[in-house]
């Protein structure tokens, strides 16, 4: 799995895709609050990876990108149903 990582200006630091993909990038520098270590565990990052993808076909078939400002319960709604729907 490829996740093509760009640098963003400041408009798409509002879409979501972004802000996931800059998550995923700086995972090896996170540290976990519960035990003090560096860095995401590779399944968590596997997730995330997992996650992106599932946005990514998730706005193809919605038809635009989804910006944080603009997520609400309908959308996360939505974004279920399609996941029970399309992805069982």
């Amino acid at each position: 799995m490829i996740i093509t990582i760009k640098v963003a200006s400041g408009r798409d630091q509002g879409v979501l895709l972004t802000q996931i993909s800059n998550y995923i990038k700086h995972a090896p520098l996170r540290r976990l609050k519960r035990s003090g270590s560096l860095g995401l565990s590779n399944n968590s990052i596997r997730n995330l990876k997992r996650f992106y993808d599932l946005i990514q076909e998730f706005e193809s078939d919605f038809g635009q990108s989804i910006m944080l400002n603009t997520i609400d319960h309908m959308l996360v709604n939505a974004f279920k149903e399609w996941l029970l729907t399309e992805k069982e």
